[in-house]
């Protein structure tokens, strides 16, 4: 792990202890809202990674933008992370937000690879799908478009790799022909 990595790490833990008895389902939701935005609308993502615009006008941006819509908790956050110019660890500590969250509830994290993003009510049919599937109560998903997935998807989990991708029924298509 390197020093920004390890950083973002340990601001996530403590920003999750301290607020794990209050407030754990509105933080982990708002992490979820957050990075959904950013899994899904490239234009947010560029102008987050965007070295040219200003801490100032980003900070400006999360504000208006996420006022009302974030908890205070979060939008204090990703205000401390501005003013200590330290943004560029954001979308890493969101993450290890949804981790610890779901290490706290038991909840297994899968990686879903699809060609474009899934929208909430498709990933909770998914969810439900998997969950019988693999006999379990929780699943969650972190939806990883990727593009060179024609169709279909690809779902990951510790050793475990559900692939249902186009690719793969045409292989496995292919083999069955020769």
């Amino acid at each position: 792990m390197n020093n920004s990595a390890k950083l973002s790490y340990n601001y996530a833990k403590l920003f999750f202890k301290t607020f794990k008895a209050s407030h754990l389902e509105l933080i982990y939701k708002d992490a979820k809202l957050f990075k959904y935005c950013y899994d899904s609308d490239n234009n947010f993502k560029g102008f987050i990674k965007n070295i040219t615009v200003d801490r100032g006008s980003k900070q400006e941006f999360f504000a208006n933008v996420f006022q009302g819509v974030l908890s205070k908790q979060m939008r204090d956050l990703i205000g401390f992370l501005f003013k200590n110019k330290k943004d560029a660890l954001l979308i890493d500590l969101i993450e290890w937000i949804i981790k610890f969250y779901a290490k706290e509830k038991s909840i297994k994290q899968w990686e879903l690879l699809t060609a474009f993003p899934i929208d909430k009510e498709l990933e909770d049919v998914f969810s439900k799908k998997m969950c019988h599937i693999l006999e379990v109560k929780n699943i969650k998903f972190d939806n990883v478009v990727d593009t060179h997935i024609m169709g279909g998807f690809i779902c990951r989990c510790e050793d475990k790799e559900i692939d249902m991708s186009v690719r793969k029924i045409i292989l496995k298509l292919k083999n069955k022909l020769s």
